[in-house]
């Protein structure tokens, strides 16, 4: 088929150019679990490839991580992507104990003063033995 500036327009070279330009929903779905690496995007792209298999740049990587993160931002401002939980579902037994993780890296432990006043007294009772001169 004769393409319009000259020269073959071929519709498998079409199809196959525009693949190469798109990533799946897995794939991305993976680099953004795995680009909040504290190291970096190179050290994310590493980390891919041993885990998942895939390969790409730390540039292509930063690139996908960061469109994705515009894309949430985007449809939390437009009130079209809400939680899937609520608060009350972030209760266990013996109170509030949670780590959240968001998809810029940023993670806030969620931790009581009773439960710092308990690890500090564990770590008391395990370190003193150990550190007596």
């Amino acid at each position: 088929m004769a393409a319009a500036g000259g020269g073959l327009d071929v519709l498998a070279d079409e199809w196959l150019n525009g693949q190469a330009a798109r990533i799946s929903v897995g794939a991305r779905e993976r680099c953004g679990r795995v680009g909040c690496h504290p190291l970096g995007f190179r050290r994310s792209a590493e980390d891919l490839k041993r885990l998942a298999g895939i390969t790409v740049s730390p540039e292509r990587l930063r690139q996908i991580v960061e469109r994705d993160g515009q894309r949430v931002g985007q449809l939390r401002q437009a009130g079209t992507l809400t939680p899937t939980w609520r608060g009350a579902d972030c209760r266990t037994a013996p109170g509030l104990t949670r780590v959240y993780v968001g998809r810029d890296g940023f993670m806030a432990p969620m931790v009581t003063e009773a439960e710092k006043q308990k690890r500090r007294a564990a770590w008391a009772s395990w370190a003193a033995p150990r550190w007596a001169c």
